[in-house]
């Protein structure tokens, strides 16, 4: 009888990282996986940097920062340092042979970096609180802390920190309370600081002429809004429109000028509605509102009160747009009368026409036959108008 034995062995593969080079942060905890297949199961050791073979699971003492090896082969460094930095060498070994894998770490840092001004000056009312902001950015995290300008002591007491960083001091402030406040950013690698000089006064804004609330415009003129304010530092002007929107300070419909008034250009009645102006500094704020309301009035058409023809000379198989803008308050019932007698209302869309919502005929392919007057209607319970457009196609039949 013979008996035949087959031994089955495979040799070690270490699963491919998704990164083999890292970097971190000092002082930051990073994990290096070496997750193998063989048969027998592969034994897992690590050479380190400073050349230290490791096998035994446990914690690790060399030079380098604390680190550990886990039972699944995974090392572990708990706080990276400088000496971290390097090849990090994982081996899978079985009697059928071995697989390598390495690491490469880079290990780095920042100094303190305070993300709000260096130097900066508020004014505020006595008896009031007062939040100073100091948030910093740095590896290893800063060590943060305000000096006052009465005695020069270090504060750690009434600091306030969110995940962000943000730390604050909040007291009732009196006139002893008057100086340079200085807030210290440190790190294992510098420091940064800012300066905040605090006065007391009661300086916020106060905007005059709160009762002109209401002005009324006519259509297609321009009008200005008045907004002027005191206050130390001078108060910063912003404007809202109706819509909730920052008015910028220039623009094809707005301007605001230095002394903070708001002029709006040829006004429509889109442009209707409530209007804010915001006065601001760093002692508080003050708002007024005001209401602009078109006037009542009768049509007028593209800008033209009375009837009124045009010419428009069109290309054949082309596009041709007749503009019909109508202003008026009420707003006006707009309507086109075309020379075969059909009346086309916005908005529309048949066959080669189409009427716009802003009252814009448009005509594609013209041909000889579209030549004509077309008539645009307005209407309001103040009164009628119309416009008569001659269009000629195409030119050569002129």
């Amino acid at each position: 009888m013979v008996i035949t034995l087959a031994v089955q062995t495979e040799a070690p593969r270490i699963q491919p990282p998704k990164t083999p080079e890292l970097s971190i942060y000092l002082g930051k905890t990073v994990a290096f996986d070496c997750f193998a297949s063989g048969k027998p199961p592969a034994q897992i050791s690590w050479i380190l940097p400073d050349r230290t073979f490791v096998r035994d699971p446990g914690t690790i003492h060399t030079v380098l920062s604390p680190m550990s090896l886990l039972q699944n082969g995974t090392l572990r460094i708990h706080s990276a340092n400088f000496s971290s930095k390097g090849d990090y060498k994982c081996i899978a070994s079985n009697a059928a042979g071995a697989d390598t894998v390495t690491y490469q770490l880079h290990v780095a840092a920042l100094p303190p970096s305070i993300s709000e001004g260096v130097q900066d000056t508020v004014i505020i009312q006595p008896d009031r609180s007062m939040y100073a902001h100091c948030s910093a950015k740095g590896e290893p995290v800063p060590a943060l802390k305000w000096i006052l300008p009465s005695d020069g002591t270090l504060v750690n007491n009434g600091l306030q920190s969110d995940d962000s960083g943000l730390r604050n001091r909040r007291y009732q402030m009196g006139r002893k309370d008057e100086g340079d406040y200085t807030c210290h950013a440190t790190n294992k690698l510098g420091k940064d600081e800012r300066k905040l000089s605090v006065k007391l006064g009661s300086n916020a804004p106060q905007i005059g002429l709160k009762s002109q609330s209401l002005v009324k415009v006519k259509l297609g003129e321009s009008v200005k809004l008045s907004c002027q304010a005191t206050g130390e530092p001078k108060p910063r002007i912003t404007w809202i429109s109706p819509h909730t929107d920052v008015i910028p300070p220039l623009s094809d419909k707005y301007r605001v000028v230095d002394d903070g008034t708001l002029i709006l250009k040829k006004v429509t009645l889109a442009d209707e509605g409530k209007y804010a102006c915001v006065a601001r500094n760093s002692a508080g704020d003050d708002i007024k509102n005001m209401i602009v309301e078109a006037e009542l009035q009768e049509p007028y058409i593209n800008g033209v009160r009375g009837k009124t023809t045009a010419k428009l000379l069109a290309v054949s198989y082309q596009t041709a747009l007749l503009d019909c803008r109508v202003e008026g308050k009420p707003e006006p019932k707009v309507w086109w009368l075309t020379p075969y007698g059909h009346s086309l209302t916005p908005p529309y869309l048949g066959g080669r026409f189409q009427v716009h919502q802003n009252g814009s005929l448009e005509l594609r392919g013209v041909r000889k036959t579209d030549a004509g007057r077309y008539k645009c209607f307005a209407k309001n319970h103040l009164g009628e108008l119309l416009e008569a457009l001659s269009q000629l196609t195409p030119p050569d039949q002129v």
